[in-house]
C-alpha cells in the first residue's frame, strides 16, 4: 500500500528523548516536497513549545491533540510514523502502526521488543562514562551539577553506589530541560540523520 503522508512525533517528556531541533528541521528539509507531512505537538510541554518555535519551515500541517483521547485517535488515523520515545510510540505499537524509532538515551529493543512494524534508527553513542543506549529516562542531578552520565562525567556505577545517595537530588532539573534542547547530550546531539533518510527511503518511497 503506498504511503501518502508520514507523521512525525518529536516530543517527549525529557531532552534526553526528544528529537534535537537540528535533526527535526534536517528531516523536514529532506521530506519536503516528497510527502506530504503532519507533525504532532503539546500544547501543555514546554518542551514542545520551544521545538515548534525552532523550527525553520512554515506551511506545516501541525496538530495539537487536546487530550489523550484525541492523540489516539489521530494516531489511529496515521499511516506512517517517525518516534522518538514517548506515549505515541506505544500507542502505534498496539494498534500496529508502521513506522521508525529515533533511539536515544533508550533501548529500542526494549521499546518495540518485538513489534517488527516500527524498525529502530540505533544510536551507536560512546564516551569515557558511558554508551548509547545507556538506560535514562531523562537528566538528574548529582553532586549539584545536571545532565546524563557524559556532561556530569560520572559513572553508572558511582551513581549506583549507595554511598553516594545523599549527592543525589531532583534539583532544577526541569529549568535544565531547555537547556539540554540547545545543547543536546552526546547520544542526542550524534543521532545519525542520514540513517534516518535511508530508513525513510527504504520503508516509505
Amino acid at each position: 500500500k503506498k504511503i501518502n503522508k508520514i507523521s512525525i512525533f518529536p516530543i517527549s517528556t525529557s531532552p534526553l528523548r526528544t528529537m534535537p531541533i537540528k535533526v527535526l528541521n534536517e528531516l523536514l528539509s529532506f521530506l519536503k516536497n516528497k510527502i506530504d507531512v503532519e507533525i504532532f505537538f503539546n500544547k501543555d510541554s514546554d518542551i514542545s513549545k520551544f521545538v515548534e518555535k525552532n523550527l525553520i519551515m512554515d506551511n506545516l500541517i501541525k496538530k495539537n491533540p487536546k487530550n489523550l483521547n484525541s492523540l489516539i485517535k489521530s494516531i489511529e488515523k496515521i499511516e506512517f510514523g517517525i518516534f522518538v520515545d514517548s506515549g505515541p510510540l506505544h500507542v502505534s505499537k498496539i494498534i500496529g502502526k508502521k513506522g521508525i524509532l529515533v533511539e536515544t538515551s533508550v533501548s529500542g529493543n526494549v521499546l518495540v521488543n518485538n513489534f517488527k512494524q516500527i524498525k529502530v534508527v540505533k544510536n551507536e553513542f560512546k564516551s569515557r562514562y558511558c554508551q548509547a543506549p545507556c538506560g535514562l529516562i531523562d537528566v538528574f542531578s548529582y553532586n549539584n551539577k545536571i545532565g546524563c552520565y557524559s556532561t556530569i562525567n560520572v559513572n553508572q556505577n558511582e551513581i549506583l553506589n549507595l554511598k553516594n545517595f545523599n549527592k543525589l537530588q531532583r534539583r532544577e532539573i526541569k529549568k535544565n530541560n531547555l537547556f539540554y534542547l540547545l545543547n543536546p547530550v552526546g547520544c542526542v546531539e550524534t543521532i545519525n540523520i542520514n540513517k534516518i533518510k535511508k530508513l525513510i527511503e527504504s520503508e516509505v518511497f
